[in-house]
């Protein structure tokens, strides 16, 4: 164990131990302990650990310094009030309060001649006076002015006045009899708005409120006896409203002298407006007013001083306060002298230094700004301690002797920096200390629904009404009580009296018709009561149907938890919700999309291959044959080669000297016969002609073949192809690239991005609860089919005599969330059994609480009522025994011989179970034939058989549905990684929609603007369009 309420935010290990870091402000140290003894089954447990430091956790919101010595008082959110000692740099001591400190101010000398005495206000609406002793803080004065967090308050120059401010919108007044114990409260105004600082004014003697809507008031301080504190301590307060600007008033430009040259620099001037317009787009965002942080006098010897800060960057201004001289200053605004604020910087608080040397600014990111009093233009100091980011220093003050300065921040961290002062003091002497406890102090707030001073008043005048009802109700129970007890007194009289002057029930009621009334009264409420009773189960209905709406019938499948049989194993299902009708209608626009663009780049594909294949004319791409080329008509090269080897066949097939007769010799006369005959003359011309047909066809030939120089029309459609959708491949850093289309991302391709991450994480998630499911409907099976195999092995166990456990198998109510609306009727009745008995009893209590017609009915009926149905059970149980004592008591009385008939009736019971007795011995007794031994051991071994068979299956069974379940856990473990990463990618394609959407509209602000009236357009560096940019250069 580390200690008592410790919250563990990280730990590092020395050689030795272990440092703990605590969220509560503290630093631990705990023995390290050896694996070894641990293994070994050492104990441990007396192991703890030692307090190494002590911090505050989270915000320091103040700190104030000693007036007499170097010591300071620290306090933070975590309720700690320190003090420490920042020379050495040890804290003396601490106390810790229910609620966070706001603000805290250490009285100077003048109030409390020691220097020990601050005021502490808290975010519960305490205000504390605190004293600083030897050891610790007494409490020495205590009060709740407000019901919500005291934002901040402000005593009065000479400490007579104290005024208080929350964030309920409220000021309160005090008048300070004693600063260190003795507070009167005078009374409390409305305020419009939330005030931030609050300050004293010392030139109207007024009280300053800085408010978060920029106004700042200036609030009369009331008279003492002026409010009329006998009802309510409220009245309203005189305010007034000081005007002024939060910002620098800006110097006006001065005119330029127009020229009538018209060769002027039209480009130069144009891209001067353009400037202007850029200036005007960038402040177009907040003007204001924004919220007042701070507002301070200046010390002595700078009469109306006034410096301002407000929650905007750079931002903190020196007013010279003359307006408010005037009666109707509220009509006028002030204007600022200075700023005072550093670069982009936001300050948060100021205050002059303790000797008054210095105004110190405390700003967000952790900076600090010093500036000297006589010379508050010039920067003295600018530090940055804290951290940069979460570091706001929330207070910053000096030492007495302005030697030292102290910061906290939001980071937590509280710095100490050693200045040179301006003029040195002395040695500062230890105040004179007492023991915690020596002098008066007062009790504590200690609860945080404590009454405020207002809420005291208000709440005695009730409960004093509220005391004095209540003595009227006892006084009238009184009387009731004995009005019961002498109904009870002749109600005994009356049962003590003899049978014939008893007074009936029927008799003793005066006046029936008040039963029937009662009675009607009674019918009447138990009809409110169910109407009433009706119209609260439509509302819980109705707000049941909204949340499962909600919640449940928006999902398509919610987290339900699957667990393992035997390895202790389980796995969840991927809570996924349906589908809006939105996103499908978004998903089946980006399918079609895709779909139409697939389509429309295959026709683009192939209209190019066509244009590409007809480029040149030709339906085959250019590439002919001579086997495409047409041929001349009548005989051609085939003729001749035909002749050819018809001549060259006859020859052969003749043989020598022309004498013999072959089959080319008979061919060649039938050919002879048939065609005609021709002459010489005409062969030659028709041989001349088939040439000339030859040599012209071989000319268009030649004039169609391509030549070196042509280019292949594969090689153009390749071209084509990648001048469309290859892209620009400049440099991206030249000014002439441009983004080829395929490679644009614009805000619509990002959302379709989005649109079809969200489906594929959707369908993952269902595919797994698919299986998950599919896995739970196989574990509902298997059960019951277990259910009935060990149903099987009961009836075994029986005929074999052997008691046995059998496992019990069933769903978890985590497996079933779907049933969660489904109840049983037993346990319905056994709810209404409960409900109707707690009715009773808290009926019951009411009415001995009143005191009044409890014994109306009959005081044993309540009784009645009140028992359950076991009560009734046993009183039935023993009126029937006293039943039968009478009729026995009767029968032994009529019949003298009854006990020893009954004697003879319980021995010859006896005797028939001792004969019973006496044949199961003698049947046990009987020895067993070696067939029906044979038989048994045959039965025994069947059974024995069939029971190990219907375990293993069991046990086979619950082995391979575990075996399935962990591996689908693994499973989910590895999806799990994926829909994070896929969570994570989408949460970057929702930013980078976000950038692109912003884009866009950037640009359709820069075209509309480019193309506005009586401007000329621009290309994206100035220039005009029509002329170069290298031009543009040398002009330039």
């Amino acid at each position: 164990k580390v200690g008592d309420n410790v919250i563990i935010r990280g730990m590092t290990r020395s050689s030795e131990s272990w440092m703990i870091q605590d969220g509560n402000g503290a630093f631990w140290k705990v023995p390290f302990v050896d694996h070894k003894d641990v293994i070994a089954g050492k104990d441990i447990s007396g192991i703890h650990g030692t307090l190494f430091k002590s911090y505050h956790a989270d915000r320091i919101t103040c700190v104030e310094t000693s007036p007499v010595d170097h010591m300071a008082v620290t306090a933070g959110d975590d309720g700690s009030v320190r003090l420490f000692d920042y020379i050495t740099q040890k804290e003396v001591f601490r106390e810790t309060f229910s609620a966070g400190a706001t603000c805290l101010f250490w009285m100077p000398v003048e109030w409390d001649p020691e220097g020990l005495t601050f005021a502490v206000g808290f975010e519960n609406g305490v205000l504390r006076i605190l004293r600083r002793t030897e050891n610790g803080f007494d409490l020495t004065a205590v009060m709740k002015p407000h019901t919500k967090a005291l934002t901040c308050f402000a005593f009065s120059p000479d400490g007579q006045l104290l005024v208080t401010a929350s964030s309920d919108e409220t000021l309160f007044f005090f008048v300070v009899q004693d600063p260190i114990q003795e507070y009167q409260p005078i009374g409390f105004s409305k305020i419009p708005g939330k005030p931030r600082n609050i300050s004293w004014n010392t030139d109207q003697d007024r009280a300053m409120v800085c408010m978060e809507d920029g106004t700042l008031y200036l609030v009369d301080f009331p008279e003492e006896g002026s409010v009329d504190q006998s009802v309510s301590f409220e009245f309203e307060a005189a305010y007034h409203k000081f005007v002024y600007n939060q910002q620098m008033k800006k110097e006006e430009k001065p005119q330029k002298e127009k020229k009538d040259d018209e060769g002027e620099d039209d480009d130069k001037k144009d891209d001067d407006e353009d400037d202007e317009d850029d200036e005007e787009v960038e402040e177009d965002g907040d003007k204001g007013p924004w919220p007042c942080n701070f507002a301070i006098m200046a010390p002595e010897g700078d009469p109306g001083k006034l410096i301002i800060g407000v929650q905007k960057e750079e931002a903190v201004f020196e007013y010279a306060g003359e307006t408010w001289e005037s009666p109707d200053f509220e009509q006028f605004a002030e204007d600022p002298i200075r700023n005072l604020a550093f670069y982009n910087t936001i300050a948060v608080t100021a205050r002059y230094s303790r000797a008054g040397n210095y105004l110190l600014i405390g700003c967000e990111k952790g900076r600090l700004l010093m500036r000297q009093k006589n010379n508050l233009p010039k920067m003295f100091h600018a530090t940055l301690m804290h951290d940069g980011m979460y570091g706001t220093i929330l207070a910053a003050t000096t030492s007495y002797d302005d030697a030292y300065l102290l910061t906290v921040g939001a980071d937590g961290c509280f710095f100490v920096q050693k200045i040179d002062p301006i003029e040195p003091k002395g040695v500062a002497k230890a105040p004179k200390l007492s023991k915690k406890g020596a002098k008066k102090t007062v009790d504590d707030i200690l609860h945080t629904d404590a009454y405020s001073i207002q809420e005291a008043k208000l709440k005695a005048d009730e409960d004093r009404r509220r005391e004095l009802a209540e003595m009227k109700k006892k006084s009238l129970r009184e009387q009731v009580q004995e009005l019961m007890r002498e109904y009870e007194d002749l109600m005994q009289a009356n049962e003590a009296a003899e049978k014939g002057k008893r007074i009936s029930k029927e008799e003793l009621s005066l006046d029936p018709e008040i039963q029937e009334i009662l009675d009607k009264q009674n019918d009447n409420r138990v009809e409110i009561a169910r109407k009433e009773m009706a119209w609260i189960t439509a509302k819980k209905e109705l707000k049941l149907d909204k949340l499962r709406s909600v919640f449940i019938d928006s999902l398509q499948v919610e987290r339900i938890l699957l667990y393992g049989f035997k390895n202790g194993r389980s796995v969840s299902s991927f809570r996924t919700a349906r589908l809006t009708e939105r996103q499908k209608k978004n998903i089946a626009g980006v399918h079609e999309l895709i779909q139409t663009g697939e389509e429309a780049k295959r026709r683009a594909q192939f209209s190019a291959n066509q244009a590409a294949s007809t480029k040149d004319g030709s339906p085959h791409g250019g590439d002919e044959s001579f086997s495409d080329i047409e041929k001349p008509s009548g005989m051609g090269m085939e003729g001749d080669s035909k002749e050819f080897n018809e001549t060259n066949l006859s020859d052969q097939s003749g043989g020598e000297g022309g004498t013999g007769k072959g089959l080319g010799d008979t061919q060649q006369r039938k050919k002879k016969e048939k065609m005609p005959v021709k002459s010489a003359l005409d062969k030659a011309e028709e041989r001349k002609r088939e040439r000339e047909e030859r040599d012209r066809g071989l000319q268009e030939l030649k004039q169609r073949m391509p030549n070196d120089n042509t280019e292949d029309h594969k090689d153009m459609a390749i071209i084509i192809r990648a001048e469309k959708y290859m892209g620009d491949y400049k440099l991206k850093s030249d000014p002439e690239y441009v983004v080829p289309e395929n490679q644009r991302v614009t805000a619509e391709q990002k959302l379709n991005q989005l649109i079809l991450l969200e489906e594929s994480i959707s369908t993952l998630r269902m595919d797994f609860n698919d299986r998950f499911l599919a896995l739970r409907d196989l574990k509902r099976r298997l059960i019951d089919n277990i259910t009935r195999d060990n149903g099987r092995i009961i009836e075994i166990n029986k005929q074999l005599k052997v008691d046995e456990p059998v496992m019990s198998l069933t769903m978890y109510p985590d497996e079933q969330p779907e049933n969660r609306n489904k109840v049983e009727r037993e346990v319905l009745v056994q709810f209404e059994k409960e409900q109707l008995k707690a009715e009773k009893k808290a009926a019951a209590r009411a009415k001995a609480a009143a005191g009044f017609g409890a014994d109306l009915d009959g005081g044993d009926q309540e009784d009645e009522d009140d028992e359950d149905d076991d009560g009734k059970k046993k009183e039935e149980k023993k009126e029937d025994k006293k039943e039968d004592k009478k009729e026995d008591k009767k029968t032994t009385s009529k019949l003298g011989k009854g006990r020893a008939i009954g004697r003879r009736e319980s021995a010859s019971l006896s005797g028939k179970q001792r004969m019973e007795q006496e044949r199961q011995q003698r049947l046990a007794a009987i020895q067993k034939s070696p067939l029906e031994e044979e038989e048994e051991y045959v039965v025994t071994e069947k059974l024995m058989y069939e029971k190990s068979r219907l375990q293993r299956k069991i046990d086979k069974t619950i082995s391979t549905f575990d075996d399935a379940l962990d591996e689908l856990r693994r499973e989910k473990f590895k999806l799990e990684g994926d829909l994070k990463m896929a969570d994570m990618k989408l949460l970057l394609l929702y930013k980078e929609l976000m950038l692109l959407t912003d884009f866009k509209k950037r640009d359709q602000q820069l075209t509309k603007k480019a193309g506005g009236p009586g401007r000329r357009k621009k290309g994206y560096h100035g220039e005009d369009p029509a002329v170069p940019r290298e031009a543009g250069r040398e002009e330039g």
